[in-house]
């Protein structure tokens, strides 16, 4: 499978070489990888494989988490510092937590783009940028079917501050 794909984090180390990865792209939606010997000291992918870093990605297998075959950096990674790299990280952390794997977004994947673009382009606040890519997010059809909403024992629960833990 080929696509464009923005890393969207480099959150769980594999084995000693290989890293896992979370990558956003717009065929496959979010996907899991691994990337073996990435760690390596001989790894061509090493300095790839960079959060905001805009990637054309191969990658193939069966289950849940595919292999990287390939990864080639398309630009440079978008130069975030400060409050932007909280709010790419936070951008990041939206997408993998609420998108499903390998569901197509393509719509949301540009808006994704434009978002971490808005931020390395950002002189003020990101506020702008992030309601966008958010509202973007809520209204992606299909998305919501899997929340459901509180039990009203856990409402009471918040109110008495005594929560279950289930």
């Amino acid at each position: 499978m080929d696509g464009s794909a923005p890393l969207s984090c480099i959150a769980v180390r594999g084995a000693e070489t290989s890293l896992m990865l979370d990558v956003f792209t717009e065929e496959s939606g979010r996907v899991r990888l691994v990337a073996k010997g990435a760690r390596s000291k001989r790894s061509n992918l090493k300095g790839a494989l960079q959060p905001f870093t805009p990637l054309l990605v191969r990658f193939g297998g069966r289950g849940e988490v595919k292999t990287l075959r390939s990864a080639e950096a398309v630009s440079l990674a978008l130069p975030l510092s400060g409050i932007t790299l909280y709010s790419g990280l936070y951008v990041n952390e939206l997408i993998s937590r609420v998108l499903e794997h390998e569901t197509r977004f393509s719509e949301l994947f540009f808006d994704y783009l434009h978002c971490i673009q808005a931020l390395a382009g950002a002189s003020g606040s990101p506020e702008p940028a992030l309601r966008r890519f958010e509202l973007a997010l809520l209204g992606q059809p299909g998305l919501w079917r899997g929340f459901s909403p509180l039990r009203r024992e856990r409402r009471a629960g918040r109110r008495h501050h005594d929560l279950p833990l289930s």
